[in-house]
């Protein structure tokens, strides 16, 4: 999916609307993948649902590449979470490289790891890989790309909701590796090694056995209309962002 891609959110689209509790079952399912794939030779594949894409056009991060655009109109909360997700795996790969611990080549190979995922996943040529916009812009930027603490953020005192749930979500993957790590890589001393095999393997079951189907479609109108029909069916629009997406359509 983000092969040669970079998305961005129609205006017609929601905010960012995932609570806490739809971020631990997806880390719950990226767990579960993880330990069956330990368990056994052949490998298990996570269905993640049906994407469903406005082709935008292209953008060129270099001279000497092409990358697609597109709009998410089905699929914005499961490919932002994802970013988040591999965002707070990133820092800790960033936390284990600077370990006084480890060794110059060592943390030379796990600063390079880190930053082919960076690129691959939440920015490449000072383009992020997913542009949030909307409501929610502002904490995706700061917290997600810049590296500002969730807890800073959220001791913010005008912070709108989406914002919030961006730091959350944040924070709760942040809770939950370090929560793994604790569990199974330390014991006095931390295995770092172990940590970051662990951590690379969470990178490759989300980009190699989480499976989606993928629709494109080719206008606004057709995306307008699949957004509405999509979200009809699904979890309820509140009203604002119903009147946000009938007044753009």
């Amino acid at each position: 999916v983000f092969s040669q891609s970079y998305f961005v959110i129609p205006d017609y689209q929601r905010d960012y609307a995932w609570e806490k509790s739809n971020v631990n079952d997806l880390l719950d399912d990226i767990r579960f993948v993880y330990r069956q794939n330990n368990k056994q030779d052949k490998k298990v594949d996570h269905y993640f649902g049906t994407l469903v894409l406005e082709e935008r056009g292209s953008v060129e991060p270099t001279d000497f590449e092409d990358y697609d655009v597109y709009g998410i109109v089905d699929g914005q909360q499961r490919l932002a979470t994802v970013a988040i997700v591999i965002s707070a795996i990133v820092d800790e790969m960033q936390n284990i490289q600077t370990s006084d611990e480890i060794g110059a080549d060592i943390s030379s190979t796990i600063n390079d790891r880190k930053e082919d995922i960076e690129k691959k996943y939440i920015q490449y040529e000072g383009i992020e890989r997913i542009k949030l916009g909307g409501l929610a812009e502002d904490a995706y930027e700061n917290v997600i790309l810049k590296g500002q603490s969730p807890e800073d953020y959220l001791n913010q005192g005008d912070i709108v909701d989406a914002e919030r749930k961006i730091a959350i979500a944040r924070q709760a993957t942040t809770e939950r590796l370090q929560r793994w790590k604790a569990d199974k890589y330390q014991n006095g001393s931390t295995d770092h090694a172990g940590y970051y095999k662990f951590l690379n393997s969470l990178v490759k079951i989300l980009t190699q056995r989480f499976e989606v189907n993928i629709k494109v479609v080719e206008d606004v109108d057709e995306a307008a209309r699949m957004f509405k029909v999509i979200n009809d069916r699904g979890r309820d629009l509140r009203l604002h962002d119903k009147v946000r997406s009938h007044l753009v359509y």
